[in-house]
């Protein structure tokens, strides 16, 4: 998507700063949108509930708070599909 979002020019220096910030790429085949269709829904709801919450000075900042809330939603939160319980009671 960085190349469709941003043009071919970009891409080049978008995937030499995830490779330096150490992040991962991922890449869907052409055409086939609906490969990333769950990757989708669950950064617009992460998006959503985490990170338009905050406002990060840095990325370090940003990845302690992503595992803060990753670990009060797996660890803490209860899930209702799971009779309200967390999912480390499992």
């Amino acid at each position: 998507m960085l190349g469709e979002i941003k043009g071919s020019k970009h891409l080049q220096s978008d995937v030499s700063w995830s490779w330096d910030s150490e992040i991962g790429l991922n890449f869907i085949q052409l055409g086939k949108l609906i490969q990333n269709a769950f990757v989708e829904s669950f950064n617009g709801k992460f998006i959503d509930s985490c990170l338009n919450q905050h406002w990060f000075r840095s990325l370090e900042e940003a990845r302690n708070t992503i595992k803060q809330r990753r670990q009060d939603y797996n660890g803490v939160r209860p899930q209702s599909s799971l009779s309200y319980q967390p999912l480390v009671y499992l």
